[in-house]
């Protein structure tokens, strides 16, 4: 329980940097393209390409349906605490507990795969997996509470 209850602290603070930490994830990126470049066949880059464009339209089109369709009283705009009246059960809300979050990852996903750098991808990957985890459990305890 302890581990949980740390995580969720963890989440809290990710919460607030949200907007702030894929700097960190940029920086990264550019030092591993920079000093371990990879070169790949034209074949392969325009693949890259056109992967990359389907992830980051389909992560748009994810967020703005979502963020067109919320309701009232679900969800907030702040960056300090979580806020929601009612929780949101509908639209793409019923497909995934976290549509904008599933979102923001197609959207980085298909960035990564624009660089056309395995590091880069997996940098990514790992980043969302644990800033988000530990976000999400912030909320849903939150949620809980």
């Amino acid at each position: 329980m302890l581990l949980h209850k740390r995580l969720i602290h963890q989440g809290t603070v990710f919460f607030r940097y949200r907007g702030q930490l894929p700097i960190i994830v940029i920086l990264f990126s550019v030092f591993l393209i920079v000093f371990f470049p990879i070169n790949l066949t034209k074949e392969f880059r325009y693949g890259f390409y056109a992967l990359s464009s389907l992830f980051v339209i389909s992560g748009h089109i994810i967020r703005a349906s979502t963020v067109g369709n919320r309701h009232k009283h679900t969800s907030g705009r702040n960056r300090s605490h979580h806020y929601a009246e009612n929780l949101n059960t509908t639209g793409w809300y019923s497909v995934t507990r976290n549509p904008l979050y599933f979102a923001n990852f197609l959207i980085w996903l298909g960035l990564s795969l624009s660089t056309q750098h395995i590091g880069v991808v997996l940098l990514v990957c790992s980043f969302f997996w644990f800033v988000y985890q530990r976000i999400i459990l912030s909320e849903e305890d939150y949620l809980l509470t």
